[in-house]
């Protein structure tokens, strides 16, 4: 067993501990009011010890790999009928009649003359429908029933709605927001994100504005566009709030929901408050950091509902924490590193909250350069952790707390620990003079090695479990590696081969090739590999990452090491 951290608390008490499980059967920690502002400490994690897998007979390892073979062919079948890019692009240039086509844009016998979008815009489109996967015909549907004064309005919602709801959302739904949702003075992108979206927190996505418009009256509308608040009044006069007794699954409610109810938790009364101001032309969010129900007004988030009598918030971590009217404390997160610094993965905030530290709901892995120079939170006690996870899969933390007072300002440092050591060779490996791709050019691999000073090479188990989980992680980190110009050989063993693979469904970094088996397939089962196996390697074939299985973290490693040493060209 390897390293945890054992944390208890109360309301305003808390204690915890760094342990070893193989060392220690019972931790006595005893709760105290402490203070730790603008300090700092380190904790090294130590993973356990890897054990040898199970071994299993040839003739069931024969068995599994049938059915395994079986299962990823009925995945591709399914997958087949995805629309790749060119069938998406051939489909919006049916669509829109000359796509990026001034001429086409300004013949009155177009059907979509009210909207041609640009070239950019229409390859943007098209990637929207890829990424939908076998939700396409959702979104087809959309832009072929939606009416030409609205065609704008299909490209602004796929924009702003997740792709996890590009591959779940119902078309009806979509055009329901595209067209009942109103004209607006706001800027575009709050318009877009906050009025047009029909997504407001983890609710099922619904036709929240159709639903809603009938039960009120006119005049209510146009009270609530004039002035929010009034929402707020109905719904703190008419929806009852409900514990956790009343709500143990802790799923929210949709608007209507709530509304027919007349009741519903923090996070369901939120989300209607939410749905009717969207309705009535206002925009309106709830503050994924803070949890705050909030309207846009004079360029700025005003938040609404008090705290309530009972602390609802205080038995439910997912709740917001209402305890204050305004947010008025400012952070500046301040960044030297030259690695990528993402949310969850390397860094996470987090608020003192009933003797536990919640943490922060920011986007996963949004990287720290696009976070705002200055960042609204609640005044009150915070922690920041910085986690660093090495090759061996240990990682390095740095924890670090302060405290916000209202008004202030703050500039709080990241800072993300380096291993002392330097790259050291794991192995070393005879390279191919050249490295021949798929269709049948080679590529000289010195020259790879000599201009870019490493190549990384991974060998692939396509369908396998594993294997998705590390081209999933490249494709999130696809931008990095772009940026960092490290050259990518993809291998493929032939008796993993299938007639579904298809290497350019995959979104890889731009340098990349997916080649022939080599040489060094043998030298990795010298190794022990188990697939898939993801290497960097230098000019003297010295074997600087070496990652067998999927590991977490294990691309971040890649580009790190790949970053630290030293490039000739």
């Amino acid at each position: 067993m390897g390293d945890i951290l054992v944390w208890a608390g109360d309301d305003e008490r808390f204690a915890y501990e760094k342990v070893t499980v193989r060392e220690i059967d019972t931790l006595v920690l005893s709760l105290s009011k402490k203070s730790f502002d603008d300090s700092v400490f380190s904790l090294d994690f130590i993973p356990p010890g890897a054990q040898p897998p199970l071994a299993v007979s040839d003739e069931k390892r024969v068995e599994n790999n049938k059915r395994l073979a079986y299962e990823d062919s009925l995945r591709g079948v399914y997958e087949s009928t995805f629309m790749n890019e060119s069938q998406t692009m051939e489909f919006i240039r049916s669509r829109f009649s000359g796509i990026g086509s001034k001429e086409s844009a300004d013949s009155k016998e177009n059907a979509c003359q009210n909207f041609v979008p640009d070239k950019q815009t229409g390859k943007e489109l098209a990637g929207l429908l890829v990424k939908s996967r076998g939700n396409h015909g959702e979104l087809c549907r959309v832009i072929n029933e939606v009416e030409p004064e609205f065609l704008s309005r299909v490209v602004d919602i796929l924009r702003v709605i997740s792709e996890k709801d590009l591959r779940d959302a119902r078309a009806d739904v979509l055009l329901s927001h595209i067209r009942n949702t109103s004209a607006t003075k706001d800027d575009h992108k709050i318009w877009s994100q906050y009025l047009l979206n029909p997504r407001i927190g983890i609710e099922m996505m619904t036709p929240y504005k159709e639903e809603l418009m009938p039960l009120f009256p006119e005049s209510f509308w146009l009270d609530v566009a004039s002035n929010p608040k009034v929402a707020e009044k109905w719904i703190e006069e008419n929806i009852k709030l409900v514990d956790d007794n009343e709500n143990y699954i802790k799923v929210p409610s949709v608007p209507l929901g709530t509304y027919k109810m007349r009741a519903g938790d923090l996070v369901s009364r939120n989300i209607l408050f939410v749905a009717i101001c969207r309705t009535a032309g206002v925009a309106a969010r709830i503050d994924q950091v803070t949890g705050w129900a909030q309207y846009y007004a004079n360029n700025e988030w005003v938040n609404v509902f008090e705290k309530p009598e009972t602390d609802f918030s205080a038995q439910n971590n997912s709740a917001p924490n209402n305890s204050v009217q305004n947010v008025t404390a400012h952070i500046s997160l301040k960044y030297n590193g030259k690695a990528p610094c993402r949310y969850y993965f390397n860094f996470t905030l987090a608020r003192f909250e009933n003797g536990f530290f919640r943490t922060l709901e920011f986007e996963e892995g949004k990287d720290i350069k696009l976070f705002p120079t200055s960042l609204q939170l609640e005044p009150g006690y915070y922690m920041l952790v910085t986690g660093n996870r090495l090759g061996d899969g240990s990682v390095l933390t740095n924890v670090s707390f302060f405290n916000l007072e209202s008004g202030s300002k703050k500039v709080v440092n990241v800072v993300v620990r380096d291993p002392e050591n330097s790259v050291e060779p794991v192995a070393n490996i005879k390279l191919p003079d050249f490295i021949t791709r798929m269709d049948g050019s080679k590529i000289e691999t010195g020259q790879l090695i000599r201009t870019y000073g490493a190549i990384a090479m991974i060998w692939l188990d396509p369908g396998k479990e594993p294997t998705r989980h590390v081209l999933n992680d490249l494709s999130l980190m696809k931008k990095s590696f772009d940026e960092s110009l490290l050259p990518f050989v993809f291998f493929v063993p032939k008796e993993k081969l299938t007639d579904t693979f298809r290497p350019e469904s995959y979104v890889l970094p731009a340098n990349s090739v997916f080649a022939s088996e080599s040489d060094i397939n043998k030298q990795l089962s010298d190794l022990s590999a188990q697939l898939p196996v993801v290497i960097l390697v230098n000019n003297k074939g010295d074997v600087l990452y070496f990652s067998s299985g999927y590991k977490i973290g294990a691309c971040e490693q890649l580009l790190k090491t790949f970053g630290s040493i030293s490039i000739k060209k």
